[in-house]
Formats: C-alpha cells, structure tokens, sequence
C-alpha cells in the first residue's frame, strides 16, 4: 500500500512544484550552484549532435508510460488546485505584510509591547518541554522577535550590541 503512495505521490508532487522545465543556466538564477552546472563540453569528446535511439519495450520505459497514463487525469487538476494555493499564499502573505506594516508605523504603544509580550510567551510555550534555560532562550528568541516585528531599527542597534557584551562577558575579556 505504501509502495503505491509512494509511486504516485511523488511524480504528482512534483508535477506541481516544477511546473517547468528548469535548467542551470535559467536567467532567474544569475549564479547557480556548481552542482547543477552542465559539464563543460569540448569538441574532441561530442563529435556529433544526433539524439541517442533509445531501446524500445524496456522495462523503464513501459513502468514510465503506465504512470504517465495514470497520472495525467489528475495534473490538471492539481495543477488548478497548485493555482489557487498560490493565489491563497499569496493573498495572506499580503495581508500579513499590511499588519507588519501598521505594526512599525501607525500601531499605538499598547500594541507594540503587546505584540513582544506575546510573542515572548509563544516562545516559551514552544520551550515549555526543556528545562529552565531551554525556556528562558525560547522566550528570550520569542520577545526578541517580536521586538524585531515592532521596532526593527532599535532592535538591530541594541542586539549588537548586547550581543558584544555577552560574548565580552562569556570570553572574559575586559575593556
């Protein structure tokens, strides 16, 4: 049962991530990585351009036809769902943009240290199952955070520099 889960979940699922054909050299990727670079092909080794004939009736190939069958039913309509995720990813992801928005320029006060009180108490419910540093480092990641949300010039100024005097005091050296 697992097997056939698995043999067709995976080409479906990744029919709906690469809906295209994706090569290293794309021009979204100004730089692409090393390993997906195409070799560097000399005229000595390729002397010729022809496609190779591939086998008829293998075993590959037959097992590749029968899930292309099967499967293309249900691209469409998958790919009509991927479509509307992506509006719905989309569509929140502004709304989520709006309120940081509000939050760092027209939030009154309350809101703000309303939003790092939070957010510290969201972080140590996630540490709530470590012990009593594993807490207070979810909570203190949580506030900052939150702070980081509501003021994102501050937060960076002064985690800076308390960072410098926390290494300064763990280290032991002195100024």
């Amino acid at each position: 049962m697992i097997s056939q889960v698995a043999r067709y979940s995976i080409p479906v699922g990744a029919t709906l991530i690469f809906q295209g054909t994706v090569f290293a050299d794309s021009v979204n990727r100004p730089n692409p990585a090393a390993v997906y670079a195409e070799p560097a092909r000399s005229n000595q080794s390729c002397t010729t351009n022809k496609p190779k004939e591939c086998p008829e009736g293998t075993a590959l190939e037959r097992f590749v036809m029968t899930a292309r069958e099967e499967i293309a039913p249900y691209r469409d309509v998958a790919s009509g769902h991927a479509v509307e995720a992506a509006k719905q990813v989309t569509f929140y992801y502004d709304k989520l943009m709006d309120n940081v928005c509000y939050l760092r320029t027209n939030a009154p006060q309350e809101v703000r240290i309303g939003t790092i009180v939070v957010s510290g108490l969201t972080g140590m419910l996630l540490g709530i199952r470590g012990g009593f540093f594993k807490k207070i480092f979810m909570g203190s990641l949580g506030a900052g955070g939150g702070a980081y949300l509501a003021y994102p010039n501050e937060t960076e100024k002064y985690s800076k520099k308390y960072t410098a005097i926390a290494y300064n005091f763990i280290a032991g050296t002195r100024k």
